[in-house]
């Protein structure tokens, strides 16, 4: 993967590691300062990290979590933070696609499927 621009919020993490322990930083200087995101219901979480996104559309961020060949959003903010997002097939490396500036739709592909999120 290569970076061509870069957007004033970025989010740092370790992709794959555990949901439930790992720390998300985030920064709205372009990456300069950082500092630790806070997600209220993160430790109560299973699977694995597979992204972080701001969902303009919807005022708040998602985590992907992926387990056991599935993958879907939990979200930050009331009234989406009580319930999951609707599950999809996890099924082999994920691109990603979300060009800066550019709010609202989301791109994800596998090598059998292409995943497009409209208005995020």
């Amino acid at each position: 993967p290569f970076c061509v621009d870069m957007s004033n919020s970025v989010f740092a993490y370790l992709y794959g590691d555990q949901i439930s322990q790992t720390t998300v930083y985030f920064s709205n200087t372009r990456g300069y300062k950082f500092q630790k995101f806070a997600y209220e219901r993160q430790a109560e979480l299973v699977g694995s990290l597979g992204g972080t996104f701001y969902f303009h559309s919807l005022s708040q961020v998602g985590l992907l979590l992926i387990d056991q060949g599935k993958a879907w959003f939990s979200y930050s903010e009331h009234p989406l933070n009580s319930s999951f997002g609707l599950p999809f097939d996890y099924n082999g490396t994920l691109g990603i696609l979300i060009t800066p500036g550019q709010k609202g739709i989301l791109i994800f592909w596998f090598e059998k499927s292409l995943l497009v999120s409209r208005n995020s």
